[in-house]
């Protein structure tokens, strides 16, 4: 067993990395133990930007299809999120990109997409 020893006078985040690039060397080339199949610990989040069309379904109806798929509104640059539990992937988000795709369809609005780990 391993046991390591961090210096925090770096950043913490440095510090992560170092660890992190530390296991990937000694375990490179077993599959089971690779980089991307650590769980780091850090939050996702998707931001979700809505461009609503005079033609197409009312905003609140939009508003409405979104939060049962777990979105919450907020103010500011996008107007919702939703918050992924510990140990989502990428893998996830362009799963649920998929599901918010189908979930407007025909609601004849635009949207952007932007996941990002905190």
């Amino acid at each position: 067993m391993h046991v390591y020893n961090l210096d925090f006078t770096l950043s913490p985040f440095s510090n992560i990395f170092h660890l992190l690039w530390k296991v990937y060397k000694e375990r490179r080339g077993k599959d089971k133990y690779r980089l991307c199949n650590y769980p780091i610990g850090m939050s996702m989040k998707t931001y979700l930007k809505i461009m609503f069309n005079s033609e197409g379904a009312s905003p609140s109806e939009v508003m409405e299809r979104l939060q049962s798929l777990g979105f919450r509104p907020i103010t500011g640059a996008y107007d919702m999120v939703y918050e992924w539990d510990n140990g989502a992937t990428v893998k996830d988000a362009i799963w649920f990109a998929d599901k918010v795709h189908e979930t407007l369809k025909g609601f004849k609005v635009l949207f952007e997409l932007e996941t990002i780990s905190e």
